[in-house]
């Protein structure tokens, strides 16, 4: 171990080459780790992700592949998407999703994004919950204290506002009756 170090120590030029090497190979080796972990290891984070099918109709061109109708854009009319969703035995649940190009701007500028049009039970089917879902229920209890103050406070109000009712009216019925005559 001192003979390491001794060597080390006397060519700094090749101790800063291994360094920089060691150093550049672990963080290229956690890089794809954590991409290869995130795409292709982990569950999606949907209710059920083993349960999930993907429909898809062939379409007239043949290859190496079936192709969808126009490359994918219109798998499913949605009369058709409605009907096996309402009919359908096998599923407990059916969406539908359609690719789109979006214009997205803000602070004078625009940029194009890729987005999706989906079916209104879209999250339902996933298990997943929308971000006013997600707002809802983490206010939930905030929004219960904050009716429950209120409510302890106008009773408060009124016990007391009887109380002192009550103090002044025992004040005034406990009073003498007094005359006071003047004579000139």
């Amino acid at each position: 171990m001192r003979f390491a170090l001794r060597t080390l120590l006397k060519d700094r030029g090749f101790t800063a080459v291994a360094i920089l090497t060691l150093a550049l190979g672990i963080g290229a080796n956690t890089a794809v780790y954590s991409l290869t972990d995130q795409i292709l290891l982990r569950r999606l984070p949907v209710r059920n992700p083993d349960e999930l099918v993907i429909l898809r109709m062939p379409g007239p061109v043949s290859g190496h592949t079936w192709s969808d109708i126009d490359d994918g854009a219109q798998s499913f009319s949605y009369p058709l998407y409605k009907d096996l969703r309402d009919t359908n035995p096998v599923f407990s649940g059916l969406l539908a999703r359609f690719p789109v190009s979006l214009s997205v701007s803000g602070q004078g500028s625009t940029e194009r994004a890729d987005g999706e049009l989906v079916s209104g039970n879209y999250f339902e089917v996933l298990g997943l919950k929308t971000l006013v879902q997600q707002r809802d229920e983490s206010l939930a209890g905030d929004r219960l204290l904050t009716t429950l103050s209120i409510c302890f406070g106008f009773l408060a109000v009124l016990l007391t506002s009887i109380g002192l009712y009550g103090v002044m009216a025992y004040t005034v019925a406990r009073r003498t009756p007094e005359i006071g005559l003047r004579s000139e």
